[in-house]
């Protein structure tokens, strides 16, 4: 029994691309050739206790028509305590992907559900609105002015104004990963960490309208990349750009879309 659980995949794969989604939501992926093997936090996207779900898509990398015939794909869900690593964790679900001994596979998708057990209960988007049912235009253009608000916010290093853009996030971002009130401080400091002030203004036809959830999580998203906003440096010599990684909902009809995630 683990006072603090905290859940990860442990993703494996080689000569595929691959996404991850828990809940109805992409949590992670790669689409860069070779073997990688990662352990993946998820208790974000695990709102309270019961039954959760994933899916496991994996692709061809881009130049390729079709997944490779010796690919491999693992993924196994583990349980630990969320800060104490001598601590052994323990398996929750066990995935592995039959072998492609087919030819001429374009896609292959696995999904399936596991059990978390958390202390906490977290409203996230459960009552939200479905933002399938709005018109795309007027989301891209809503989503826009954030954009356009976070480069001005990044541009200037207004810690104020990205902890308001941020704080319902934070809210639960700080219960779904047990910090204290000195790591919500660490947190609120290390904001602009490892991101740069020399940022081109926000370029939409780079992303795309992605929607989660049933509908009720949207972003954007550039390829091969999380959903959020990218942004590209003015001086790539000297600079690098960086991606906000963002999730938002709508609580009430006439409201803003808020970022929850």
């Amino acid at each position: 029994m683990f006072k603090e659980p905290y859940y990860e995949a442990e993703i494996k794969t080689s000569g595929c691309a691959v996404e991850l989604y828990i809940n109805g939501i992409l949590s992670f992926n790669n689409f860069e050739r070779g073997g990688m093997a990662v352990d993946w936090p998820i208790n974000e996207f695990i709102l309270e206790s019961g039954e959760q779900n994933f899916t496991l898509k994996l692709y061809p990398y881009d130049d390729d028509n079709f997944i490779l015939e010796k690919a491999t794909a693992e993924l196994n869900i583990f349980v630990r305590e969320a800060y104490l690593e001598k601590v052994p964790r323990e398996i929750v679900s066990e995935n592995k992907v039959p072998l492609f001994t087919e030819k001429n596979v374009p896609f292959y998708e696995l999904s399936n559900i596991f059990m978390a057990k958390v202390p906490y209960k977290v409203e996230g988007w459960k009552n939200s609105l479905d933002l399938s049912k709005e018109k795309p235009k007027e989301l891209v253009n809503e989503l826009q002015e954030i954009g356009d608000k976070l480069h001005k916010i990044f541009s200037t290093i207004n810690y104020d104004e990205y902890y308001q853009f941020n704080k319902a996030r934070l809210e639960e971002f700080s219960i779904v990963n047990y910090y204290s009130e000195e790591q919500k401080n660490i947190n609120k400091r290390m904001v602009f960490q490892g991101t740069n002030m020399y940022i081109k203004p926000f370029d939409i036809s780079e992303h795309k309208l992605v929607i989660y959830a049933e509908g009720r999580l949207v972003s954007l998203q550039a390829q091969g990349q999380p959903p959020g906003f990218k942004f590209e440096p003015i001086n790539k010599k000297e600079h690098d750009g960086f991606i906000v990684m963002a999730l938002f909902h709508r609580k009430d009809k006439n409201g803003p879309l808020i970022l929850i995630r």
